[in-house]
């Protein structure tokens, strides 16, 4: 079975650069203005086969992608999931949300049936701007 994280991406994803042990990648619908995918470097297929150590990484890589989304995108919180269902790759879904737009007290959709998707331009504003922050993130450590 193909692994869209292994292979550095897939479709719905725009590899937005490593972080430290894990890639963050921007996904196509931005139903969720600033939605991300923070995914293990190595195929690795649950939480609890990291070591103590690599999941206090992966914490602290999830907790820069948040103080970085919401400096750019301002929302109103930002849910965190991560479910292993369909890849068996580790993954976190990290998806900003917004009182006033969809799903507000609810599960934000995974596969939504009229997505917004951007030009591919705009995609890479975006994703520019997500890596001049992982940088100043970097350079204050």
């Amino acid at each position: 079975m193909r692994c869209m994280y292994c292979e550095e991406g897939g479709p719905d994803l725009i590899r937005i650069r490593k972080v430290k042990r894990h890639t963050l990648y921007l996904h196509r619908d931005q139903t969720y203005p600033g939605r991300c995918i923070l995914a293990a470097e190595q195929h690795i297929k649950k939480l609890t086969d990291l070591t103590a150590e690599e999941y206090t990484q992966l914490c602290r890589e999830m907790y820069t992608a948040a103080v970085i989304l919401n400096r750019l995108f301002s929302p109103d919180k930002i849910n965190y999931a991560i479910l292993g269902d369909c890849s068996e790759h580790l993954h976190i879904h990290i998806v900003p949300k917004y009182k006033e737009k969809k799903n507000w007290g609810y599960l934000f959709e995974m596969n939504e049936e009229h997505p917004v998707l951007l030009e591919n331009e705009a995609y890479e504003a975006v994703r520019q701007r997500i890596i001049k922050e992982l940088e100043r993130e970097e350079a204050a450590l």
